[in-house]
């Protein structure tokens, strides 16, 4: 089944999940990427119809009105950190700093994935000066693992190898530490395989 067209950003007070304010793309338009916080701006930004960036602040109220910028290609997600320029990740498997981007929104994105594969899931953290992202991408039956280290512009990828042969991954969470990612996968079987990432190495089990 089709997801639902999102046309809104919702801003809410965590605490007593009150809504603080929203903004709403016009009609014809589908919010494509969930919005991010950034943090050195103080402005919140997104992307429409997967090539649109848009970016503003908590006093403008129509997002027809603000900063606009489009993209040479399809952007898979956001990420923000309080530490960190905000980074936009493609679905190509491309990363690229905010501010980059909007110097030459219109630069050449190079592709990082194979043809055929698919970005399912992605996160960024920030430690002891390095950036990394981390992104999960799957083709047919396969699903494989990117690390990525911004700062030194590194890339590693392995495959994910599991004892599951009918079941599927669901979803994926990842920490970063000492050097370390731990990345969980959970498998529509209800088993959760636990993978270590260190340096050029890796270390699988399940829980």
């Amino acid at each position: 089944d089709a997801l639902p067209i999102c046309r809104t950003v919702t801003l809410y007070q965590v605490s007593d999940q009150k809504p603080l304010g929203s903004w709403t793309v016009k009609q014809g338009q589908a919010i494509t990427c969930p919005a991010v916080y950034n943090f050195g701006t103080r402005e919140y930004v997104t992307v429409h119809d997967d090539k649109v960036l848009r970016i503003w602040r908590d006093d403008d109220a129509n997002l027809e009105k603000v900063f606009k910028a489009t993209l040479s290609a399809d952007v898979y997600r956001l990420h923000s950190l309080p530490s960190t320029e905000p980074l936009v990740v493609f679905k190509c498997g491309a990363a690229i700093f905010l501010d980059v981007l909007l110097a030459e929104p219109q630069q050449e994105v190079v592709d990082t994935i194979p043809d055929g594969e698919v970005i399912r899931w992605s996160e960024m953290f920030a430690e002891g000066g390095q950036t990394i992202l981390v992104f999960i991408a799957e083709r047919e039956s396969d699903c494989f693992v990117y690390v990525r280290n911004l700062k030194i512009n590194s890339l590693i990828k392995y495959k994910i190898h599991s004892e599951e042969e009918t079941s599927v991954p669901l979803n994926f969470t990842a920490s970063f530490q000492n050097k370390s990612i731990t990345l969980l996968s959970l498998y529509s079987s209800g088993h959760v395989y636990e993978m270590e990432v260190l340096l050029n190495q890796t270390q699988i089990g399940r829980a």
